[in-house]
């Protein structure tokens, strides 16, 4: 937690005043071969946008009282100082460093640039009793696990001391290996873009540092499809920024295609030539995301499902053959795939009951109906008896731990309620114009049947202008209606009802979680919709997203 803390106030100290070249070399002599970056950028705006939110929060909480005066006079504090640190420029690294025995473990460095004020704060806190070391014009002493040093307006922080020095010396000059210049952190970077907050994970390094560590315990081959999912994860990056109308941001994953896992790099990078579910999908939907899915994606669901199947307490895995059905459904089901949270969702998410289920449904691209509804008939009575079997298990499983110990059965009503609510589900599907529909409510099935109106020729949805061919692309819209702190109050009821506790929701309790509910409410109503596009372009994957929301 110390550790935390002190790379925690070193993000904090960066100077507002230094430039936009100062702000890049703080990145650019970050020694290569980092597991995971953090960087923020002239956040200066977002900053201001956050403080807006507060004050607004505050003013719904509940009006001018000495508490709320009181944390109005520190956000006056703080901001400003937040606008002349971290609103300019932080980087933290995360790299791996030598350990026992030969292995490697996670080393963190964390560096800023400091004006005036934040170096005479940080100050403060720096060792002066150890005499200090030094690496060019850079000097920096050991505080308990950690190296922290400040010289020339910097200020910097590392759990390895060579990780320290490595930065050091190339700040001094050195010529040495630097992260910017690594194709595999400048590919996925630099297709992100300039950002105000960026984040980049090398999971290909972060497999080899796994590799590394299940090597001294003997590496289990049920670990072994894992790791090698994650090296072909090869690297990501994500950026987003905020502007005046809400967010934007980017995201870039380039696959690793010397990846031991085949199945899912094909699965990561393919496209298709042309989306038309959008066609067949009600016009009212709040959430749709329509993927290219890869027709290996079913057998490549299948394969993991059978490593699980050893797993399963319930048995439902082994009883359904979801193994062998998903791999039937391979043989039928195109490339086109999407899920749909139907005219609702949002709202019906508030019943803490399973609203959430109940209105949602997939669509699915079929390649031979008659294939299809051959095989779904018998796939969908399986998966339905099974669920309820598997329920009925664990139910009896759950009542026998109650018997034995009646604290403990107090503790796991809210599952039991969380299995009422399964029960409830049936797994139901139709077809419709060359698709294949399911869902867990009838309810919703048929409304995605019935609908005359669709998605294609809604004006938001076509105002979205989406290139209807690739990767994919996501859509949502607002609630036809806004929440209310009475929905929020009901939430939390149901909440409280779950775990047990419903005995302590009264009148009072209520009364004290109104301004909980008043800010969640208004920060939800000020959700406007949400737009993004993904495209494949041989390994690398790149999201464009926008999110509209009124600051």
């Amino acid at each position: 937690m110390k550790k935390l803390l002190l790379i925690s106030m070193f993000l904090g100290a960066t100077s507002a005043c230094s430039s936009a070249s100062a702000a890049s070399t703080l990145l650019s002599n970050l020694p290569s071969g980092a597991l995971a970056t953090f960087e923020t950028n002239h956040m200066s705006a977002a900053i201001d946008r956050a403080n807006g939110l507060l004050n607004s929060a505050l003013k719904v909480m509940g009006g001018k009282n000495a508490q709320m005066d009181e944390m109005n006079d520190m956000l006056s504090l703080v901001m400003p100082a937040l606008k002349g640190s971290v609103g300019t420029e932080g980087v933290l690294g995360v790299f791996a460093v030598s350990g026992k025995h030969g292995t490697f473990e996670p080393g963190v460095l964390a560096v800023t640039r400091l004006n005036a004020d934040a170096r005479a704060l940080l100050k403060s806190t720096m060792p002066t009793t150890k005499k200090p070391a030094r690496v060019g014009a850079y000097t920096f002493v050991r505080s308990d696990d950690m190296f922290v040093g400040m010289s020339q307006n910097l200020a910097y922080a590392a759990s390895d001391k060579n990780l320290l020095m490595s930065y050091l010396g190339r700040l001094s000059g050195k010529a040495a290996p630097r992260l910017e210049k690594a194709p595999a952190y400048a590919v996925p970077m630099n297709a992100v873009g300039t950002q105000e907050l960026r984040a980049y994970f090398n999971f290909s390094a972060i497999a080899k540092v796994v590799r590394s560590q299940l090597a001294t315990v003997g590496f289990p081959r049920l670990v072994a499809p894992v790791v090698d999912a994650i090296d072909t994860l090869g690297q990501v990056g994500a950026g987003i920024s905020t502007n005046a109308a809400g967010l934007s941001g980017t995201s870039a994953l380039a696959a690793n295609a010397g990846g031991a896992d085949k199945s899912l790099y094909s699965i990561l990078t393919h496209n298709t030539e042309a989306f038309n579910v959008q066609s067949v999908i009600p016009a009212n939907a709040e959430s749709v995301t329509v993927s290219a899915c890869d027709p290996l994606t079913n057998e490549y669901t299948a394969r993991w499902l059978t490593r699980l199947d050893l797993f399963d307490p319930t048995g439902f895995l082994s009883d359904t053959q979801l193994a062998h059905n998903l791999e039937v459904q391979g043989r039928y089901l195109g490339d086109e795939c999407a899920q749909v949270m139907l005219a609702g969702s949002m709202k019906a998410s508030l019943s803490g009951s399973g609203g959430t289920m109940n209105h949602s449904v997939t669509y699915q691209k079929v390649t031979d109906e008659d294939a299809a509804r051959a095989h779904m008939q018998d796939f969908a009575a399986s998966v339905n008896t099974s669920l309820q079997a598997a329920l009925k298990a664990t139910r009896s499983q759950l009542g026998r731990l109650g018997g034995l110990d009646p604290e403990m059965g107090r503790q796991l009503g809210s599952l039991n309620s969380m299995l009422s609510d399964l029960a409830r589900l049936k797994f139901v599907y139709d077809f419709k114009e060359g698709y294949l529909v399911t869902a867990f409510n009838q309810k919703a099935l048929d409304s995605a049947m019935q609908a005359t109106s669709f998605l294609a020729d809604s004006p938001d949805f076509q105002a979205q202008n989406f290139a209807l061919s690739g990767s994919g692309f996501q859509f949502s819209r607002p609630p036809a209606t806004p929440y209310t702190k009475a929905d929020l109050l009901r939430l939390f009821q149901a909440a409280v009802a779950r775990s047990n506790l419903g005995a302590m929701y009264d009148k009072k309790t209520q009364q004290m979680l109104q301004p909980a509910a008043a800010v969640l409410t208004d920060l939800l109503n000020r959700y406007g919709g949400s737009g993004s596009q993904t495209s494949a372009t041989e390994n690398l994957v790149v999201t464009k997203s926008n999110i509209n929301f009124r600051w």
